[in-house]
């Protein structure tokens, strides 16, 4: 158990006089690491982009601390050659959360870029195991929908990627937390319009604005105790 004092320094306190009832004293008994890329990373309070996992710290209650690893650019296979994932692993985190596909999905000729098929798969399953090794637990989550729509459809531009995270969560019993479905259903509800105010401008299809990315982390917040039942407790929405 450890023993915390933390700065509450989510949007709602900013413009705010510092207070000490901003800050908080509390124990915690758990940890959890989120690693992704920039449709997971946190920014600054007055960027237009938010990541999810940005938003979902705040959907936890002060027993487990969250902190998020996620960076932009980064893919299965950069996020381990960049020693970013030898970071999580030496802080020994109870639980992961584990998000990527974007970066992976680029041209072949990128040092980012993987193949699903081949060593997108095969990095998913070194996270697994190697958190695993340390007594984490392992959460996979399908990557978000990118806001390109094809005659009232989105395209299919990650289903490669999501179907092999589908595919090593049910080979390895994973938990899986599936945004690459649920927006899917909710962009193409929405319509192409509609779906703008989600993102964090008009030309970029990437990347969600607080908005979005309070929705892609309700999603997963919601998820979490039916998927993880052991986070159930540490979720301030059960």
């Amino acid at each position: 158990m450890q023993v915390l004092c933390r700065w509450n320094s989510g949007d709602a306190q900013v413009g705010k006089a510092l207070d000490f009832a901003a800050l908080e004293l509390f124990t915690c008994d758990k940890s959890l690491a989120i690693i992704g890329d920039s449709t997971v990373q946190d920014y600054a309070i007055n960027s237009p982009k938010r990541g999810w996992g940005q938003i979902l710290k705040e959907r936890f209650t002060p027993a487990i601390v969250v902190t998020n690893y996620a960076a932009g650019g980064r893919s299965t296979k950069t996020f381990i050659s960049e020693k970013r994932w030898e970071a999580v692993l030496a802080a020994k985190p109870d639980f992961v959360l584990i998000q990527f596909a974007h970066n992976d999905s680029h041209a072949k000729d990128r040092p980012e870029s993987t193949d699903a098929d081949s060593d997108y798969r095969e990095y998913l399953i070194q996270y697994v195991k190697e958190a695993r090794a340390i007594e984490a637990t392992p959460i996979l989550v399908t990557p978000p929908h990118r806001r390109v729509f094809r005659d009232g459809k989105l395209a299919k531009h990650l289903d490669a990627y999501a179907n092999q995270m589908r595919q090593v969560a049910r080979e390895l019993d994973v938990p899986l937390v599936d945004l690459y479905a649920m927006t899917k259903e909710h962009f193409e509800k929405l319509g192409e319009e509609a779906c703008i105010a989600l993102f964090c401008s008009d030309s970029d299809r990437s990347h969600f604005s607080v908005e979005g990315a309070t929705l892609l982390a309700d999603h997963i917040a919601a998820q979490l105790p039916t998927v993880c039942p052991a986070m159930a407790e540490y979720l301030k929405i059960k």
